[in-house]
């Protein structure tokens, strides 16, 4: 069966380099139809793009309705809050947003709509053109377009897309210092991928660039503190509040995947036994990359995975899987373990909703048991998600990232070296 697949997938490759045009013009329309949608959900209606950090920028830079600069952080931690705008980003973020700020809300709707299908085309560009197989960029950029994250992150604002091309453009212009440096340091938008990232490339050999990308995170943060007059320590700590406050509320952050989440959700505590097991993930993980030394695309990639099982994310930001696998791709055949998993991972989060039905009920179920056979205690979300889905489906989810494919792209690098031995 992997011969013929093979040989579908040669074939296809063949078709596009004699036809790159109309391949091109192809995926194009693909591309455009799903963006019409996404564009759709992320412009009209009440909540669309609830998620934007619009509000937390205006109030930063003194904006419209307020006459004078606040601290985000601080407004938030007081009740004042624009839909969905809490500021849980690094300062970073709201430099960033600047431009959307300068818009009133209709317009900034629209603004970031139309820049996350630009930064979603940019970075399907970028490993299209830096070393992947353009086929395999094409089909996998179909697949995430029809997939529940694209559509997800564009409705809602989200910055999974705008990270997904920063960490695109830091992988494809890895042996350039400045823009990998730059591109790092803007993943540390959102701590939840810039930490493991910033990992992944420094235990790929990218030390230098790591740190100087520390060092202009450590500046925006320096930035932030003197406009709002607090010190860098004050500012950090405000931000961990922001988030403590996220998840001390009924609708916590805690997304299907991570572990962080699960402790929070069952021990309503992100520090738990639990915790214990994402840091000896973690060790063997940093230890398996010194011992076996596997390619810096498998390191990198495998980062990106640790990120969404390990740390604090929604459904959306499963996008990233995305990047995981284009990554991987450098290291890997397509017909091999690690690609293969990453592929049956996208397909269960992408497409997944068509098993909703049946996860549903053997959910409810499972709780009916947990609850001694009585009622189920607010069944349509038992331990408060307001995003949809159940506990079954989340930790479904989370089991498959823990064991599949976290480590999969050093799998196959472990197989290779006990085969010399």
């Amino acid at each position: 069966m992997s011969k013929h697949l093979a040989n579908f997938l040669s074939t296809i490759n063949a078709l596009i380099k004699r036809y790159p045009k109309t391949t091109f013009v192809l995926f194009a329309l693909i591309i455009a139809r799903a963006a019409y949608i996404s564009f759709g959900a992320a412009t009209l209606g009440e909540w669309a793009s609830l998620d934007m950090q619009w509000y937390p920028t205006k109030q930063l830079f003194g904006l419209g309705e307020f006459e004078q600069a606040l601290n985000p952080y601080i407004a938030y931690l007081n009740g004042d809050v624009f839909l969905a705008n809490g500021p849980n980003y690094m300062p970073l973020m709201y430099y960033v947003m600047f431009p959307f700020a300068l818009l009133e809300w209709g317009e900034a709707k629209i603004a970031f709509a139309l820049c996350n299908i630009i930064l979603f085309c940019g970075t399907i560009f970028l490993f299209a053109h830096y070393g992947v197989n353009r086929a395999f960029v094409y089909g996998a950029g179909v697949l995430a377009v029809f997939g529940y994250c694209f559509g997800n992150v564009i409705g809602n604002a989200q910055s999974a897309i705008m990270i997904g091309f920063f960490i695109a453009l830091a992988y494809c212009f890895r042996h350039k210092p400045i823009i990998l440096s730059i591109a790092l340091a803007f993943v540390c938008i959102k701590h939840s991928f810039g930490l493991p990232l910033l990992l992944g490339f420094f235990l790929a050999g990218y030390r230098r660039k790591v740190i100087a990308a520390g060092a202009l995170v450590a500046l925006a943060v320096c930035a932030f503190s003197l406009q709002t007059h607090t010190n860098p320590i004050d500012t950090l700590h405000l931000l961990s509040q922001v988030n403590a406050a996220h998840y001390a509320s009924g609708t916590a952050l805690g997304g299907p995947s991570d572990l962080f989440s699960l402790s929070q959700k069952l021990f309503h505590n992100p520090i738990s036994p639990i915790s214990l097991i994402t840091l000896a993930i973690y060790a063997s993980f940093v230890w398996i990359v010194y011992v076996y030394r596997p390619s810096e695309s498998a390191i990198i990639s495998a980062s990106v995975v640790l990120s969404l099982f390990s740390l604090p994310h929604l459904g959306y930001d499963s996008y990233m899987l995305l990047l995981a696998l284009l990554i991987a791709k450098n290291s890997y055949k397509i017909i091999s373990t690690p690609i293969l998993a990453l592929l049956a991972l996208m397909l269960f989060i992408y497409r997944g909703q068509k098993l909703k039905p049946y996860i549903d009920s053997l959910s409810q179920a499972t709780m009916q048991l947990l609850n001694g056979g009585g009622a189920i205690h607010n069944a349509r979300n038992p331990l408060g998600y307001e995003y949809g889905g159940t506990i079954l489906h989340r930790y479904v989810y989370g089991i498959c990232a823990c064991v599949l494919p976290a480590l999969a792209p050093c799998a196959q690098e472990l197989a290779t070296h006990k085969a010399k031995i």
